[in-house]
């Protein structure tokens, strides 16, 4: 909570892409007179030589400027300009050319870019900004909207990270099947030794992260349907081994629907039924006829006997109905 009482994040500049320690430094050091205002206050007051237009765009990017209430769309179609000036305006106080506007307090004076009135960004846009500049979603996440979807019935990276846990390490778990359902945070091929494409994946979930790996017939099927930020479900199995991170070893791929992930429930369901409960057993259309047959060490048995080879008198009706060998 902030000072008025508004719930916000804090996040360290000095973790923001292309923000360095001396920009980070004078920008507390000036932020300890007053907060800044906007990005045109900012630019104002922050010496030019202690920040440039990558860390301006970053530090937009990251959300650092959505208190003022200009949209990201906007600062960002404003921003080069709004430095270009500012740093001019430092040029000439330097060298004694104060204007009268320069004489003003920072309030009085309007800013010399405009904004345009324009729209904001899709959300995963700004959640995608977000990730580029920080590594992380800050205000949110991609699968916040299909978080009903995902919440039951699939295999999560914190229940993988769970078994490889256990007293064996999970290796007691290796090749168990797995349903897992997320969004493509990374995703890039590579050359096997035979020559063949291979795919390397980070799934990530509302709890976590896991690699995949997709091997190369696999690869060859569903490789369009592998491009990073994408929705998927993936079955495979699960890889537990000593001194590595825990894997799923990907046999399909399937774009995350409602419908996809209603199916994927259902057919866990089913096999986790069987599992517990027995599968029916199979239903034959027509009744096989069994024939016994002795076996090698049952027939030396009975020639063991010395009356073995005698011949007997058999009644013929004790065969009627008995499947005939050929």
């Amino acid at each position: 909570m902030d000072k008025q009482g508004k719930p916000g994040i804090r996040f360290g500049m000095g973790a923001v892409k292309n923000v360095g320690h001396h920009a980070v430094e004078e920008i507390m050091k000036d932020r300890e007179q007053s907060p800044y205002r906007d990005l045109f206050d900012f630019a104002d007051r922050v010496p030019p030589e202690a920040i440039n237009k990558r860390v301006a765009e970053s530090l937009i990017k990251a959300g650092a400027f959505d208190f003022s209430g200009c949209n990201r769309a906007q600062l960002l179609s404003v921003y080069e300009r709004v430095l270009d000036n500012a740093a001019k305006k430092h040029k000439n106080n330097l060298s004694g050319q104060v204007s009268l506007f320069d004489m003003m307090s920072p309030e009085d004076c309007a800013p010399d870019v405009e904004l345009p009135d324009m729209p904001e960004h899709s959300r995963n846009a700004l959640l995608n900004m977000e990730r580029e500049i920080t590594g992380v979603y800050i205000s949110g996440h991609p699968l916040d909207q299909v978080a009903e979807l995902i919440g039951t019935g699939f295999t999560t990276a914190t229940d993988v990270y769970s078994i490889a846990e256990n007293e064996h390490g999970g290796i007691d778990r290796d090749g168990e099947p797995a349903s897992m359902a997320g969004i493509l945070a990374l995703s890039k091929s590579r050359l096997t030794k035979k020559g063949a494409m291979m795919g390397i994946l980070t799934l990530e979930d509302l709890t976590g992260q896991i690699e995949g790996l997709v091997f190369p017939k696999v690869y060859e099927r569903y490789s369009e349907q592998l491009d990073a930020d994408r929705m998927v479900i993936l079955t495979g199995k699960l890889s537990f081994r000593e001194d590595e991170e825990p894997k799923l070893l990907v046999d399909t791929v399937q774009p995350l629907t409602k419908e996809t992930a209603d199916q994927v429930k259902l057919n866990r369901s089913i096999a986790f039924a069987q599992k517990n409960i027995g599968a029916p057993p199979p239903v034959s259309r027509s009744k096989p006829k069994v024939f016994a047959r002795l076996s090698d060490r049952n027939i030396q048995t009975i020639l063991a006997y010395s009356d073995s080879a005698e011949e007997v008198d058999v009644d013929d009706t004790i065969l009627d109905g008995a499947p005939q060998m050929p």
